[in-house]
């Protein structure tokens, strides 16, 4: 063990940061707080770093034209891994690799080097991070593949900062469609951007015809690509969210008519559209917090847009415990859980190599162990040794944090690192903690809590979220969420996940005398180095006994752990590398009843294999409303999606009332995207106003039951590809980059596991009357889909699917549905619902509008229109609302559009008697570039030559001149 002392009156965390980067700020056009971080996988490069920063700086400019003006990179800071050679950087204090706005990474196992953004909210709600490949930024053939980097990396941060997304096809959404004028497009925006559709063979690099089948209703096959024109037309200049690769694209799409070349295509079928309501990207931007009210306006006195840059790299792990020993913690037991899960924190949770010190406060603070280096079990033990032995009278919780500064006077050599308080939150002596607030911040170090009770302290609630720390409101008598809260103050949150320490299992067991529980935990074989199941037992002065049991029968029991009977905890440390499978255990109590809390904790058994991993977050309510919180869980193996898991989250009330609710990848609200590993679910029932703590349990239950598997798809929120050119003299020119094709849908089997997470805790307050008022309305749809039932007969009227959403937000069942519709321009069901027409009782014919199935069960109706124009072709929209019994209307869903065929677009190539026949050119109905012809029995689509359209009168293709309706399909 060896204890740091360092003589002098000095502060912890003395050197100061020009900045707090935990969150990003735009303040007179100037983005300020912008993290970068390097994953400690990447080898040292002093290339990278330099490239880093170019393509930072050349970003800045490419954001101040995307934005007319209004927006550049300021304050950037990049932090690098501990482990590259030190050279006189500062430490990152509070700025970490979970939190940065840009990651760093090795090449994706299964997306390559593919520049993409991870975005689990809604439409307008920030994504969590971007990831870039070292190869991405240092490799030139990148530029070939999805165009110049820096409007690359523009295209994901208006993924990432303002919440929109791809405009051109993504995993799930159609490549083709027809629009209102009956013409085949591409999916894209705007429409003003053009080019040509080719099958190409991504082998020899030849490019042909695509083909068309009446079986999709005559559109492009799969396999067909758009390639857009080298030169567009004057004026096009978006979007760069669909072709961001493009050299005459810079910008993003809007609703002005005055420049008609840029206007958002709100028909589209992407993912734009569905999730943002149809409205130009522009508009999403220009709401968002950082333009709304028209703050930041566009500043043409700023002459120099080059980020400022601050190299910064992480630190050892350091933190100081600070024990409240006040006599208010000797209520429900709180002194001893507290004491007893902080001996788990340092014997089990906190990584070698970190540096931990003790102070207590109660009147006043004091020392309980200088800052000491952990080296081994038996440094953490003896530090265990040094924990208080007993409570005192009064509280003064600033005494304990300046008492933390001071014992950590050794961070003056390299600044960063963490106080952990542990209270009960309540303080009657000063200095409060509003008194010593300033020094804590200008210390520049990360403050922690977790509070026992429900004593309310908001002057450090809000130091916790000034210096990026973390709250966690745990109940004092359950050692359990003790230690859960715990485990992630343990973590470094460094981007390793070979040396992450993964919680597997969390439990509370109340066993009589003489009784005996048991329980399970699955090791799966992605884990198992430094396997650990730790016992935290209540009550009586002798240990309970307790037995574990492998997967193949060998048991170990009181024998073979490390008992701690003053902090009353059992450790079993499994030796080399835990046998997966099912590990049993039993628990039996002797004379005296026990409360029992049960953690098993491992790391990843092998560093060639990514162990399975769960993130889980949420967002926040607005104090002031009956908003939801929104929890997400992307469970993952490496970069691969896991399908099919049960996640749970248990949220703990204020009141003592616990729930538990699923979470779903199914697409519906709150899920953006079925089946890309990112669960989420609504939460609002809220029983009582006050604090709310919240664990997320992750079980794959393997062939046991639905089999979960990896996914290979497209992801969204990532970086179109380059394909080429077309010339104006109508020749391709196909990138000689291009990236491999995109594998096809894989699926595998995935061994059984545990996971669990703590989310931390958050703060609700709910006037009384909602408690007993229904307020919430149900949740808006947003995987609304419609098809022709029938495509040779309209008659058969529409099939419309859909998740059901509930009666408060997803919970419980609506009370009916209000389906609208209307032909044509389909955005006005948007902007103005109640004028569409009502779908009625009579006009369904399959399902029951008026008795809605529960919340997230599939929903399929079928509805027929009486008042179909008689056109042969016509654009319906379709859009709808749940409403519960108390008349709260959901916000309408997204818009389902189709195409509604009366007279089915089909074509024989045989003549009377059934026989192939063969035939002159025919008008492709609505296509001026492209004709049909009959060639022994097959129907082929021919394209014009280039600069020709085809003359329906002769059926030849002709100037553009000798056929007006066709004059602008030609450049």
């Amino acid at each position: 063990m060896r204890i740091i002392v360092v003589l002098g009156v000095l502060c912890l965390f003395c050197l100061c940061a020009e900045g707090l980067f935990s969150d990003v700020k735009l303040t007179n056009n100037r983005y300020d707080g912008i993290l970068v971080s390097i994953n400690p996988n990447v080898p040292e490069d002093p290339i990278l770093l330099e490239q880093i920063q170019s393509l930072m700086a050349s970003s800045s400019s490419v954001l101040w034209e995307a934005t007319n003006h209004r927006a550049y990179f300021g304050d950037v800071t990049i932090v690098i891994p501990k482990t590259w050679s030190a050279n006189n950087y500062g430490a990152a204090i509070r700025q970490t690799y979970d939190k940065a706005d840009i990651r760093v990474s090795l090449e994706d196992p299964t997306y390559g080097n593919m520049p993409y953004t991870v975005q689990y909210g809604q439409c307008g709600s920030p994504g969590e991070n971007i990831h870039l490949t070292a190869d991405y930024i240092t490799d030139p053939q990148y530029t070939d593949m999805y165009g110049p980097k820096d409007k690359t990396l523009i295209h994901e941060w208006a993924h990432l900062r303002w919440g929109i997304f791809d405009e051109t096809p993504t995993s799930g959404y159609e490549d083709f469609y027809y629009d209102v004028n009956g013409v085949i497009q591409y999916t894209r925006s705007p429409s003003t951007v053009l080019g040509e559709n080719y099958v190409v063979d991504f082998e020899s690099g030849e490019v042909s015809t695509c083909q068309y089948k009446q079986e999709t209703n005559w559109l492009p096959l799969d396999g067909c690509i758009f390639i857009p024109f080298e030169n567009q037309k004057d004026g096009v200049h978006s979007s760069i969210m669909s072709f961001q690769y493009h050299n005459d694209i810079f910008t993003f799409d809007h609703d002005d008519e005055s420049d008609p070349q840029n206007l958002h295509d709100k028909d589209a079928p992407n993912e734009h559209n569905l999730l943002c309501n149809q409205r130009s990207e522009w508009d999403v931007i220009s709401s968002s917090e950082d333009f709304a009210g028209d703050i930041n306006p566009a500043n043409d006195a700023v002459l120099d847009v080059t980020p400022h840059f601050q190299i910064v790299q992480q630190p050892d792990f350091r933190i100081v415990l600070a024990f409240d020993i006040s006599s208010s913690m000797n209520d429900q037991q709180q002194y001893f859980n507290m004491k007893n899960a902080a001996s788990t924190f340092v014997r089990e949770f906190v990584p070698d190599d970190s540096i931990i010190g003790l102070v207590q406060f109660e009147i006043e603070g004091s020392t309980l162990s200088e800052m000491t280096w952990i080296d081994s079990d038996q440094d953490r033990a003896d530090l265990v040794a040094n924990f208080p032995t007993g409570t005192k009278s009064k509280t003064c919780i600033g005494c304990g944090l300046l008492q933390a500064l001071e014992v950590g006077i050794f961070f003056i050599i390299i600044a960063g690192g963490q106080i952990i308080i542990l209270t009960d939150g309540s303080e009657n002596t000063a200095p409060f903690v509003k008194d010593v607030s300033e020094d804590i911040r200008n210390a520049n170090v990360m403050v922690n809590a977790l509070m026992y009770g429900e004593a309310a302290n908001s002057d450090l609630e809000q130091l916790v979220q000034y210096t990026g720390g973390a709250m966690y409101f745990v109940n004092a008598s359950d050692p359990s969420s003790i230690l859960s809260a715990f485990k992630p103050l343990a973590e470094t949150n460094d981007g390793n996940l070979n040396t992450k320490l993964f919680q597997l299992f969390s439990e509370k067991y109340t066993i009589p005398s003489h009784g005996a529980k048991k329980g399970e935990v699955v090791i799966d074989s992605t884990i198992g180095e430094s396997t650990t199941f730790s016992f935290v037992w209540s009550d009586y002065w002798i240990a309970p006994t307790i037995t574990i049991t492998d997967p193949v029968g060998n048991s170990f029991g009181n024998n073979d752990a490390v008992i701690d009977v003053d902090h009353k905890t059992v450790f079993f440390k499994i030796p080399g590398t835990a046998m997966s499978g099912i590990w049993k255990f039993t628990i039996a109590t002797g004379t005296h009843f026990e409360n029992v809390a049960v953690v098993a904790t491992s790391k990843a058994s092998s560093g060639d294999l990514l162990p399975i991993n769960v993130r889980s977050t949420m967002t926040l309510v607005d104090d002031t409303n009956e908003s939801p919180t929104i929890f997400y869980s992307k469970v993952s193996r490496g970069y691969e999606a896991i399908l099919g898991a049960k996640v749970q989250a248990t949220i703990n009330h204020p009141d003592g009332t616990v729930s538990n609710v699923d979470l779903f990848d199914n697409g519906a609200a709150p899920d953006i995207r079925a089946n890309d590993g990112v669960y989420s679910r609504y939460f609002s029932e809220y029983t009582a106003s006050g604090k709310f703590s919240v664990q997320v349990k992750t079980l794959g239950l393997g062939k046991n039951s639905e089999t979960l598997s990896v996914k290979t798809k497209r992801r969204g929120s990532s970086a179109a590809v380059n394909y080429g050119y077309v010339k104006d003299d109508g020749s391709v020119v196909l990138n000689t980059n291009l990236p491999q094709e995109i594998p096809p849908l894989t699926t595998k089997d995935i061994e059984p596991f545990q996971r669990v997470t703590t989310l931390g805790s958050f703060h609700h307050d709910q006037s009384v009357s909602n408690f007993y008022n229904d307020v919430v309305p149900p949740n808006r749809i947003i995987d609304l889909k419609a098809t022709q039932v029938d495509m040779l007969h309209v008659d058969q009227g529409i099939q419309i699917t859909f998740t059901a959403p509930g009666d408060d937000n997803a919970v419980g069942t609506a009370t009916q549905y209000e389906i609208r519709y209307t032909y044509g321009t389909t955005s006005k069901l948007l902007t103005s619902f109640d004028d569409g027409e009502l779908v009625t009782d009579v006009m369904v014919t399959q399902g029951d509008i008026e008795d809605p199935m529960r919340a997230y069960q599939f929903e399929s109706l079928v509805i027929k229109l009486p008042d179909i124009p008689a056109v042969e072709m016509v654009t319906v929209g379709i859009a709808m609302r749940a409403i519960d019994d108390a008349g709260n209307a959901a916000d309408v869903s997204n818009v389902a559009v189709l195409n509604l065929f009366l007279s089915p677009p089909a074509i024989s190539c045989t003549d009377d008697a059934g026989n192939p026949a063969s035939s002159y050119p025919f008008e492709k109905n609505g296509d001026c570039l492209r004709y049909f012809q009959c060639a022994s029995g097959e129907l082929k689509t021919m394209d014009c030559a280039y600069g020709a359209v085809f003359d329906p009168t002769y059926n030849v293709c002709v100037h553009p001149s000798l056929v007006p309706d066709c004059a602008d399909a030609i450049r």
